[in-house]
C-alpha cells in the first residue's frame, strides 16, 4: 500500500471528496470500504476487495490481448512465452495488487487499444468490443485527469487514418467523449 491509496482512503472515511484523486477511483475505494464494513478487519477487507477487482480486470487484459493475437495469427510459441511472462514474472504480481489509479488506468488503456484495433481490423464480435471500447475508454478519461485529452487525440488520428470501421470508431469515442464529460460534470 502506498501514500495515494491511504490519502484516498482518508477521503472516504471522513466523507470530504477532493479531485487531487481521480473522484472516481475515490469512490470505488469508497464502494470496496462500504462492502468491507460488513467484515471484521474493515481496512483489510477494503484493500482485499480493491486488489482483488484489480487482478480480475488485469487478467481479462491480458486474456484480451492474448486471444487477439491468437485471432491474427501469432505464432503458438509466443502465445506461450507471452502466458508465461505473465504467470511467472514477479512484476505482474506487484502491478496486480498496486493499489493506485495508476494501475486500473493502465488496464483500462490496454482493453481501449486492443479494443479499438479489434473493431479496425474487424476481429470477433463487433458489439463485445463496442464494450470494451466503451469501458476501457470511460477508464481512461475517468481515471486520469490527462485521459480525456488523449482519447480526444485518439479520436483526431481515428479520423485522419484510413482505418475499416472509420465510422463507428468515430462514433463510439464521441459517445464516451460525451459520456464521461457528463459524468465528471456531475460530481
Amino acid at each position: 500500500l502506498q501514500y495515494d491509496f491511504f490519502d484516498q482512503l482518508h477521503q472516504v472515511i471522513s466523507g470530504e471528496f477532493s479531485n487531487h484523486h481521480p473522484v472516481y477511483h475515490t469512490m470505488w475505494i469508497d464502494l470496496s470500504y462500504r462492502v468491507a464494513g460488513m467484515f471484521a478487519n474493515r481496512l483489510e477487507m477494503t484493500a482485499f476487495l480493491l486488489a482483488l477487482f484489480q487482478i480480475a480486470v488485469y487478467a481479462k487484459a491480458v486474456a484480451y490481448v492474448v486471444v487477439t493475437l491468437y485471432e491474427i495469427g501469432a505464432p503458438r510459441k509466443v502465445l506461450i512465452v507471452l502466458l508465461a511472462v505473465y504467470l511467472f514474472y514477479p512484476y505482474h504480481f506487484f502491478f496486480g495488487s498496486y493499489l493506485n489509479k495508476d494501475s486500473l488506468f493502465t488496464y483500462a488503456a490496454l482493453i481501449f487499444v486492443t479494443a479499438l484495433f479489434r473493431t479496425a481490423r474487424q476481429l470477433g464480435n463487433g458489439r463485445a468490443n463496442c464494450v470494451f471500447l466503451f469501458l476501457g475508454g470511460l477508464g481512461l478519461a475517468l481515471l486520469r485527469s490527462n485521459g480525456w485529452v488523449a482519447l480526444a487525440l485518439v479520436q483526431v488520428g481515428v479520423f485522419l487514418s484510413k482505418i475499416n470501421e472509420k465510422r463507428r470508431l468515430l462514433v463510439s469515442i464521441g459517445i464516451i467523449l460525451a459520456v464521461s464529460a457528463l459524468m465528471k460534470g456531475s460530481l
